[in-house]
């Protein structure tokens, strides 16, 4: 349902503002965005919405047309960041809703188990084809066995196949290409020395997928002490690259100071969850601490429509649903009586 999400989480609070909306779907989402005009226009009696298919050369005129006033983007960083260049030179208002690498931790006063279950779950949330799915996790390195074993034996679990088959838990990858770009991320990757003592993670090797379609197996890749020769290599694949899809990277810390070096070193700053005593995040203000802009303490991250959405840094800015995303689409005037 995340196509159908996707477009009422910015569209509710626009048309709470009064506006209309033209809607640009993915390209392979054509059906779902003409059936959401369909629902929407129908139930209303009024034209609240109108979809739009166009070819990216020609999109140059919907930035310069005067009646459109502004602009939302729910994507990548790269395409992000050419709606904001347009939307910049045109003076249009933008809201961006980008990429997210969101960092799961897991501090010493966790309890294990429940920590584990709610990363296994954001990381699986649509097969991990979610901007707030759980991408990294930093976990204790006294902690690391237990963390990776209850983490495997959780996938484990999963059975791979179609989804409509009621008895599955993880579908294909939305299209074939983008498969193929996780196993390239993949290739880049194991360029990076990994922790190698970690026999549970070859059992994931026993997860059966079908033979056709854009299905992949479940991955971890668990990272510690990075040698100055790789730090560009970790900086570039582990920290500043999405992966879009069900692959687990971990990184070992041993101190509070390494850990939020590494939380905060990428580019991205969407969301984090935090797994510990809740009195001790508080004393120790990781609200602070933390650079992105959503934090979940012991659950993971979500959307909501009572709570403002959006990251900062390359995860976009702007902010969609609570009082927030309706402000996002108003103009603020100022009345002055003497």
């Amino acid at each position: 349902n995340f196509p159908v999400w996707q477009v009422f989480r910015f569209a509710v609070p626009a048309w709470l503002a009064g506006n209309l909306i033209l809607q640009k779907h993915s390209e392979i989402t054509a059906g779902v965005s003409l059936f959401i005009e369909k629902i929407v226009n129908e139930s209303s009696g009024l034209t609240l919405m109108q979809n739009i298919f166009i070819e990216p050369k020609h999109i140059d005129y919907l930035y310069k047309h005067p009646a459109i006033s502004a602009v939302t983007f729910t994507g990548s960083t790269q395409v992000g960041s050419l709606v904001a260049q347009q939307a910049a030179m045109n003076i249009k208002k933008a809201v961006l809703e980008l990429g997210g690498n969101d960092a799961y931790i897991i501090d010493e006063t966790a309890k294990m188990s429940d920590a584990v279950d709610w990363c296994v779950k954001s990381k699986l949330v649509n097969n991990g084809q979610s901007c707030v799915a759980a991408k990294r996790f930093f976990v204790p390195k006294d902690k690391s066995e237990e963390f990776i074993h209850g983490f495997v034996t959780k996938l484990l679990e999963k059975k791979i196949g179609s989804p409509l088959d009621k008895a599955i838990h993880l579908g294909p990858l939305a299209h074939q290409r983008f498969k193929q770009k996780i196993e390239n991320q993949l290739l880049q990757l194991n360029k990076i020395p990994t922790m190698k003592s970690f026999s549970d993670i070859a059992r994931l090797d026993l997860i059966s997928i079908p033979q056709q379609g854009s299905f992949m197996v479940p991955r971890i890749l668990v990272y510690s002490d990075i040698s100055m020769k790789d730090e560009d290599l970790f900086i570039q694949h582990f920290q500043n690259e999405e992966i879009f899809g069900p692959v687990a990277l971990v990184y070992l810390y041993e101190s509070k100071e390494d850990l939020l070096f590494r939380v905060n070193q990428s580019q991205f700053g969407l969301g984090a969850a935090w797994f510990g005593d809740e009195e001790k995040f508080k004393h120790e203000n990781w609200l602070r601490e933390l650079d992105v802009g959503m934090i979940a303490v012991n659950e993971m991250i979500k959307s909501d429509a009572r709570m403002p959405f959006g990251g900062v840094k390359k995860s976009g800015y702007g902010r969609e649903l609570g009082d927030f995303g309706i402000l996002e689409f108003c103009n603020i005037k100022t009345l002055g009586w003497g």
